[in-house]
């Protein structure tokens, strides 16, 4: 999946990271599973995220390069407050206001969630290096 913030993830982009992250989540916790009940799994979480890119206007292509307060929030996993905290901060850039209402720009928003996403993995990765 790009997130270098030109272009958005495509559905097959964000479908294919969702198989690999299923198959470790699966291969740590799901190894008493049936295989069988693991691909109905897999199948399942694929299908919802399909629907779900496919309906969320900020994965669109046809969307512009900015993302309203609410869009960024659903896409980091945040509250709209802390994505005014964050612009306030200086981690993502406003794109323009319109009103009272403000639009992130895309790039920064990607450009923060894989930052967030490198450090979970740094610290994922750091913490499975003691047991």
């Amino acid at each position: 999946m790009s997130t270098d913030g030109k272009s958005p993830p495509s559905i097959a982009g964000a479908v294919e990271l969702a198989r690999v992250r299923m198959s470790e989540l699966l291969a740590r916790v799901g190894a008493s599973l049936p295989f069988d009940v693991q691909r109905e799994l897999l199948a399942g979480v694929e299908a919802i995220l399909v629907e779900a890119l496919s309906r969320h206007p900020a994965w669109r292509p046809d969307v512009a390069d900015s993302l309203s307060v609410s869009e960024a929030a659903t896409l980091l996993f945040v509250s709209r407050p802390h994505i005014l905290k964050l612009l306030q901060q200086g981690k993502l850039t406003l794109h323009h206001e319109t009103g009272s209402d403000r639009f992130i720009t895309k790039a920064s928003v990607m450009e923060q969630l894989a930052t967030r996403n490198a450090a979970v993995e740094t610290y994922n990765s750091s913490t499975s290096d003691e047991d």
